[in-house]
């Protein structure tokens, strides 16, 4: 589906929000799967050659950077963990923590928010024109949260990780896909402005090849066997696939980082700079102390 008009698209995601069962993304390129960082990076680097079971291989390998994560620096991270009550032994948490400093990991990001999604898929973004037509374009999925299908994760999946509990990566990586939540408290160990503003969520699957699309679509067929097609179809709104993919023409970047800075969207709230924090909360508290009284000689 290709979205000419950004307004059309405007009216259709402020619909979504309002029912809060939606998870947004953003991607710059409409012509993107939805690879995570870990897939990305063994599938680039063909370390799926290296394994005779792919599945047992990939496991290890984000394993690996979990154990190395809780180790660097005489293990820095773990101590920080033990610190907020966390289990060190919560791989969830690292998961977290991996996910917000660069290193690959299974978790891709997600927004409640679809102007955020929207902030994030054109911020930074070049526009060349192309006669590929798909390279014109950027995109933002928008995916159901609250079916029986992201209520099973829920149950399965978020019971096991409370606040000083031990959750090893073997346990997690047993679920083909998962949402987690940002009332997750190993969500929530990096308790920046960056989060708070950013309003996220992660998608975890532990797939090393197919894209997330692709593994939801796997994951709802299997589903509508067990539940039958017509529960299946009331409970999914007939959005059975992916949710919905707005496709936007990168031309309309302008005006829509006009619209988006009108509702307070803009790089200074995504991306808060706590040392100008310092800067302006001064300037104030100085400026509103100085005030000249006019009876007062100079």
């Amino acid at each position: 589906m290709i979205d000419r008009s950004v307004d059309y698209v405007f009216k259709e995601l402020e619909l979504m929000h309002s029912k809060v069962d939606f998870a947004f993304r953003g991607s710059s390129e409409a012509k993107y799967k939805l690879y995570n960082s870990c897939q990305r990076y063994y599938i680039n680097t063909e370390l799926f050659g290296h394994g005779s079971d792919e599945s047992d291989h990939y496991e290890l390998f984000v394993t690996r950077l979990i154990e190395h994560t809780k180790q660097w620096n005489r293990g820095t991270v773990a101590s920080m963990l033990q610190e907020m009550d966390i289990s060190p032994d919560n791989s969830l948490a690292y998961l977290s923590y991996m996910q917000h400093f660069g290193i690959p990991s299974p978790l891709l990001d997600f927004t409640t928010d679809p102007f955020v999604a929207l902030f994030f898929a054109i911020d930074g973004m070049q526009f060349q024109p192309s006669d590929n037509e798909i390279d014109n374009y950027f995109s933002v999925y928008a995916v159901l949260t609250n079916t029986i299908f992201t209520r099973t994760w829920e149950y399965v999946f978020e019971k096991n990780t409370e606040v000083g509990k031990s959750l090893p990566y073997s346990e997690v990586s047993r679920n083909t896909l998962a949402i987690i939540s940002n009332s997750n408290p190993a969500y929530r160990i990096i308790n920046n402005t960056n989060i708070i503003n950013q309003k996220g969520l992660f998608f975890y699957t532990n797939n090393s090849q197919d894209p997330l699309e692709k593994v939801f679509f796997d994951n709802a067929e299997f589903m509508k066997g067990e539940v039958g097609e017509e529960r299946f179809k009331q409970e999914f709104l007939g959005h059975h696939e992916f949710g919905r993919c707005f496709n936007i023409h990168k031309s309309l970047a302008p005006y829509i980082l006009d619209v988006l800075s009108e509702r307070g969207i803009t790089k200074e709230y995504i991306y808060p700079d706590v040392w100008k924090m310092k800067q302006s909360v001064v300037h104030r508290a100085v400026t509103e102390i100085l005030v000249k009284d006019d009876k007062t000689p100079s």
